[in-house]
């Protein structure tokens, strides 16, 4: 089951993580996270076992989507962000809301 929130992507290309989803897929502070694009979305995991994905560090619960990957997805500065997480499948998808 998905759980839904809504973010603003920053100018720095940052999204926030609501606290409970950092405790619900156990994410911790300094903790790599391997992100790629899917259609129009960026789903973030916790662990890939493809090495060639793109890595973000987890910092002050927030994660900075590289700019390739911002610009495949369409999303820009100040965009409203849908922020689905899936406790079960371990994963983030992140798209334009709306």
């Amino acid at each position: 089951m998905y759980s839904l929130y809504c973010r603003r992507l920053l100018k720095t290309g940052q999204i926030s993580i609501p606290k409970e989803v950092e405790d619900e897929l156990n994410i911790m502070e300094g903790q790599f996270l391997s992100l790629y694009r899917e259609g129009n979305r960026i789903v973030i995991v916790k662990q890939h076992s493809n090495p060639t994905l793109n890595q973000c560090i987890y910092s002050y619960r927030k994660i900075s989507l590289p700019i390739e990957l911002r610009r495949l997805a369409g999303f820009t500065c100040g965009m409203l962000l849908a922020l689905n997480y899936c406790k079960n499948e371990q994963k983030i998808l992140i798209q334009a809301h709306g």
